[in-house]
């Protein structure tokens, strides 16, 4: 069944540089954490360990850049969630709870400043991939899985947040 609107990301071809770049840095991050890993253990060298967890707090910025705004199709059933490297998947309307204001945006512009101000949802869910439960993480939703909208990133984004205000309740997190 075809979607009843598509939102991809602005911008596909530097969308897809940022993940392909993405992707080679979330590898070389894995490689090196093993590695370091194996390292700390053979040669017992807790340090090793330690430069080990630092690199995975290191790279969860990027890990957050590879799901926080995944294009979107809205069905009838449910979205379509396309991250920016992880494989495409379909979430139906009954996984998801609830949409709230984004908290992963910049500060409020100010007037002098002549920038415009950010729109943006998260929508949180029950279930989800755990690239998302990461997202949910950062964004105070205690681990739930969040992946959110934005008018800096998707393409008709009204018309997406019109379409997911009439199938998800709107609640305002003041946690």
């Amino acid at each position: 069944m075809p979607p009843i609107s598509t939102h991809p990301r602005l911008n596909p071809t530097r969308t897809r540089l940022i993940g392909w770049f993405a992707a080679v840095v979330l590898g070389i991050s894995f490689v090196t954490v093993v590695a370091l890993l194996i390292l700390s253990i053979v040669y017992v060298l807790p340090l090793l360990f330690l430069t080990a967890l630092l690199m995975l707090v290191v790279v969860t910025p990027v890990l957050l850049l590879t799901s926080l705004h995944p294009a979107v199709d809205v069905h009838d059933d449910g979205l379509q969630v396309i991250p920016l490297v992880w494989k495409s998947h379909f979430i139906p309307w009954k996984y998801l709870s609830h949409l709230t204001r984004h908290r992963l945006l910049g500060p409020e512009p100010t007037e002098r400043s002549g920038q415009q101000k950010v729109e943006g949802l998260m929508i949180v869910g029950n279930r989800g991939k755990w690239h998302f439960r990461i997202v949910g993480l950062f964004a105070g939703q205690r681990g739930k899985p969040v992946f959110a909208i934005s008018d800096r990133t998707h393409q008709d984004f009204n018309k997406l947040r019109f379409n997911l205000k009439k199938s998800l309740p709107f609640h305002e997190d003041n946690e």
